[in-house]
């Protein structure tokens, strides 16, 4: 029987902004498509781990415009991350 080996699709990083609660997410996610970022909910990452379990993941070009966002709306987030 062969070893699964498992890889990252690709070399590129992904933002990610995490979450204590997972309505602060929702919004969020709202507010993000509202304003044609590229990027998704998704659970968080075990070797990353989320307070609610859900972390946004999306382009690091977007991690600007996504603070802007974050702090334009007031929205909790937990921590915000390159990886």
């Amino acid at each position: 029987m062969r070893n699964k080996v498992f890889r990252k699709k690709s070399n590129s990083n992904y933002l990610y902004i995490f979450f204590e609660e997972t309505n602060h997410a929702f919004m969020a996610e709202k507010f993000f498509k509202g304003a044609g970022l590229k990027g998704k909910l998704v659970s968080a990452p075990s070797f990353l781990t989320a307070g609610c379990g859900l972390a946004w993941r999306g382009p690091v070009e977007t991690e600007e415009e996504a603070k802007g966002l974050i702090l334009e709306n007031d929205i909790s987030h937990e921590k915000i991350m390159i990886h």
